[in-house]
């Protein structure tokens, strides 16, 4: 009789603990554990997760004839704490929302509704050297360097526009007008990624290298100032303009220049050039360089780099016009225009010289001189 009380008891708590678990108040367990899962995207540092919810495997359970998908359909993941930004490894929180009395009425018991996953899955991102792809090059004379940069596509990646650039010098602009600027030797260029293609390339990339400087070499400076002008320079220069003015001193002389002959006797006599060559006789007795008067440096019309040496002169002449014999000695002016200087490795060099003269130094220097230009000491 006893084992009977005790077989009776027994089944009646384990009867007991069926019901606390649902079975005997009528509901069915949906266990969320068997419901949720959780894929991961994108790469490691910046990855995704995002929450699947199987609602169709739920729908067997649900006994309710008249909604039981919108019941399925009214579980909902919360937000991912950190989502964007997870790494392989880290465990994230899942937590299901529901409607307590829907599940009620419905007559189901929902376990689980809180659930940890740990990432995994996610890709490793690449180091991205884009200034490897990135040619700088150079050319010209300070202060007017140009400059180029040359994007290759290793990566295939289209590169163009991705950059911005400022100087040293106080320039600055994008990849695309860095042609258009002109650079003096020594500026430095820094060149940098620009913040939002930077923010882009770091979902799928690891960038270490956001910014470099490249620094401007030209082949030579142009002549300007007199500060640009060591005694050693200057020596070589004034050397350069005697040469040149003693050379047109002889061909004039000489009468192998006969456009620069007519030209100074024009400006010491005052009789035409077209007069001249209409048939006047004429012959210089004397022409004589009595000493430098001047020298200029400076930036002319067009942009044009000039030095300006102006040579007083004495001139004795005799010329004979249909009804005016002149025989004169007179002081002049005799000018010689160095075009390009510039300084190289090699020296001082230039592209062009002029000869000329003028009555006087004041008519010279009103003819050639602004205020562009500095008198060299």
């Amino acid at each position: 009789m006893k084992r009977k009380i005790f077989t009776l008891a027994l089944a009646t708590l384990l009867l007991t603990c069926v019901c606390a678990l649902g079975g005997c108040s009528g509901k069915k367990v949906i266990d969320l554990e068997d419901y949720v899962s959780v894929r991961f995207s994108g790469y490691n540092g910046d990855g995704s997760a995002s929450v699947v919810i199987d609602t169709d495997a739920m729908l067997p359970l649900i006994e309710d004839q008249n909604s039981p998908e919108m019941i399925a359909s009214s579980f909902t993941a919360e937000e991912i704490k950190n989502n964007g930004k997870l790494s392989n490894g880290d465990t994230i929180g899942v937590t299901v929302k529901f409607n307590e009395k829907m599940m009620e009425n419905a007559k189901l018991n929902v376990q689980n509704p809180t659930l940890s996953f740990t990432v995994s899955g996610l890709k490793e991102k690449q180091l991205l050297d884009l200034f490897s792809n990135v040619e700088f090059s150079c050319e010209g004379t300070s202060p007017e360097c140009t400059a180029e940069l040359k994007y290759t596509n290793d990566t295939g990646l289209d590169m163009r526009d991705w950059f911005t650039w400022k100087s040293s010098g106080g320039k600055s602009g994008s990849k695309a007008d860095i042609s258009n600027a002109q650079f003096e030797d020594g500026e430095v260029i820094t060149v940098t990624i620009a913040d939002k293609i930077l923010e882009e390339l770091r979902k799928e990339h690891i960038i270490e290298v956001i910014t470099k400087d490249y620094t401007v070499k030209a082949d030579g400076r142009y002549i300007l100032t007199a500060a640009d002008l060591t005694d050693e320079y200057r020596s070589e220069v004034d050397k350069i303009a005697e040469e040149l003015v003693n050379e047109k001193v002889d061909e004039i002389y000489n009468k192998k220049d006969r456009d620069a002959r007519y030209n100074l006797l024009s400006q010491v006599s005052g009789l035409s050039v077209g007069k001249m060559y209409a048939g006047c006789s004429d012959q210089i007795k004397k022409l004589e360089i009595t000493q430098l008067n001047s020298a200029y440096v400076g930036v002319g019309d067009k942009n044009q780099k000039y030095i300006y040496y102006i040579y007083d002169a004495k001139v004795s002449y005799y010329m004979k016009d249909f009804f005016t014999v002149y025989d004169d000695e007179k002081d002049c002016v005799l000018i010689v225009r160095i075009s390009g200087s510039k300084i190289t490795p090699e020296g001082v060099m230039y592209s062009d010289w002029a000869f000329g003269s003028a009555k006087d130094f004041n008519s010279a220097y009103n003819s050639y001189i602004t205020s562009n230009f500095e008198r060299l000491p």
